[in-house]
């Protein structure tokens, strides 16, 4: 499992984010990062084929009956770069090649409210074995976690990267990462917290992406909730989308 930056395509960068994938990947505008969420656990992917494996973890993912009135669905973007791998992996401890890892996985759409910048996205995996799983989440759940996110986040060559593709004069300020209160849906969920303020034509913002970890045997389920800082995605439905996706772990 890898937790990636992913950025999406965008005219206006108040307009919407998304955020997508357990991996480090960087897209157009928007700037995006994910969160883990734990789940039910899923046949053996090693004992299954790939494809059987996503058809599993499709179940568990969240769909447009578990939001309220007001929430369109647009398509994911699950595109993938080298770009943080390294820095993530040094800052860590880890081999680069653990941040490269592809499980099965399978990815809801995007689930955006209105014009807003809210945006929601849930990434379901499947793991091999173990072993393989210890690594992966352990990755995305150490007490470093949110000082290496950041730090990838503020290396002068990313930021630049964003800078470029977001607009001319786009700047970005530091950004940082923290735990949030672990949601109670599961003894081994964790919620993180990662903020990019930038200026671009004058204006300020600051996209925040909070990401929610929980994990069950080979299975690890990540809702990740994307604002633009203007609007907030309301607590009670962030909780009742981590108790849907508990539920259907079991």
């Amino acid at each position: 499992m890898k937790e990636r930056l992913n950025a999406r395509s965008l005219s206006q960068p108040s307009t919407r984010y998304s955020q997508r994938n357990l991996r480090w990947s960087l897209g157009a505008v928007a700037l995006t990062l994910l969160v883990t969420a734990e789940l039910p656990a899923v046949a053996d992917a090693g004992a299954s084929s790939r494809s059987a494996a996503i058809a599993e973890a499709s179940k568990v993912l969240i769909v447009k009956s578990d939001f309220p009135a007001g929430w369109t669905t647009s398509p994911s973007d699950n595109s993938n770069s080298d770009l943080g791998d390294a820095q993530v992996a040094a800052c860590l401890g880890v081999p680069v090649s653990a941040l490269k890892y592809n499980p099965p996985s399978a990815y809801s759409p995007d689930f955006n409210f209105k014009s807003t910048g809210a945006s929601v996205s849930d990434d379901v995996s499947v793991f091999p074995n173990a072993t393989t799983e210890h690594e992966q989440v352990s990755i995305y759940s150490s007490a470093r976690t949110p000082v290496c996110f950041a730090r990838a986040l503020n290396t002068p060559s990313l930021k630049r990267t964003f800078e470029r593709q977001i607009g001319t004069g786009a700047k970005l300020g530091v950004s940082s990462a923290t735990w949030l209160a672990r949601p109670k849906v599961g003894d081994g969920a964790t919620a993180l917290k990662m903020s990019i303020p930038f200026t671009y034509r004058g204006a300020s913002y600051s996209l925040t992406i909070t990401v929610v970890t929980m994990v069950s045997r080979l299975v690890a389920a990540q809702l990740t909730f994307t604002t633009d800082g203007t609007v907030s995605i309301p607590s009670s439905l962030a909780a009742h989308l981590e108790a849907v996706t508990a539920q259907r772990l079991k």
